[in-house]
């Protein structure tokens, strides 16, 4: 099993927030892991990124970005097209052959037609990505708007745009009250990368699922997912990259991190 460290999650979860590259590189090498799936640089020039990762002997395991083409009609999703492109061809530059798009979705739009907005739409560009070599995924999202949350969305939108596969988020289909483990086996032919988290039930969140309950982030093993029966699992099906991924507060990610890989190795 190879863990991979997420740039989003070593900087809290805050999108834009100042990265320090070497500095990640550094720890991530430091603690073994030889991937980091970037989830855009933080303002630092691409090459520059791609240099430092070269020093310290690392990989990038996959290229996370914004590309909105959720919208009824291809004018108006044009610039996200545009975006889609660009990010391509960033992800080539840190020679990635894995990109995912996160998508949580618009509330005037229920789920099935937010879906086929963004496999319409998507279908006029994912060429771009398959000529350069790059598989494009979506993961579950953890927002009862989204149009991708459980296998079954993920099932859809892939018969829908040949082209389009999964990160699979072993948390976040739990807000659709979807059991993480059964989730894998249903969409694990589609998985090409994987994020490990966790949550916990609580009485009030942002995080409001399909029954009314309500969840929140936890460390990787003290919450609700089985993790000894989904590492089986996964290691039976998958050989990629996994990013160990933290949205709680009481630990530093640093800290959450190391955890949640030694307790990962120790089931494995």
């Amino acid at each position: 099993m190879k863990f991979s460290v997420q740039s989003y999650t070593m900087s809290l979860g805050d999108w834009g927030k100042d990265c320090d590259i070497e500095a990640l590189c550094n720890w991530t090498k430091g603690v073994g892991v030889e991937a980091i799936d970037w989830f855009g640089t933080y303002g630092s020039n691409i090459k520059e990124v791609k240099t430092i990762m070269d020093e310290y002997g690392l990989v990038t395991s996959c290229y996370t970005f914004f590309a909105d083409l959720n919208f009824s009609d291809k004018k108006s999703a044009l610039p996200g097209m545009d975006d889609f492109k660009r990010s391509i061809d960033e992800a080539c530059e840190l020679a990635c052959s894995v990109v995912m798009m996160p998508i949580s979705g618009k509330a005037e739009f229920d789920r099935d037609t937010q879906r086929k907005q963004i496999t319409d739409n998507l279908n006029y560009v994912i060429d771009y990505a398959k000529k350069a070599g790059v598989i494009v995924t979506v993961e579950n999202f953890d927002n009862i708007n989204a149009p991708f949350i459980t296998s079954d969305d993920m099932i859809k939108g892939h018969a829908m745009c040949s082209d389009l596969y999964v990160t699979y988020d072993s948390g976040n289909m739990l807000i659709a009250n979807e059991n993480p483990c059964e989730s894998f086996e249903k969409s694990k032919h589609l998985v090409k990368f994987m994020h490990f988290k966790e949550f916990k039930y609580c009485v009030s969140s942002d995080r409001l699922c399909f029954d009314g309950s309500y969840i929140e982030p936890a460390l990787i093993g003290n919450g609700l997912i089985d993790y000894p029966k989904l590492v089986k699992m996964v290691n039976e099906a998958y050989d990629g990259y996994i990013n160990i991924e933290y949205q709680a507060n009481d630990l530093t990610p640093e800290e959450a991190v190391q955890k949640a890989i030694l307790y990962l190795k120790g089931i494995l």
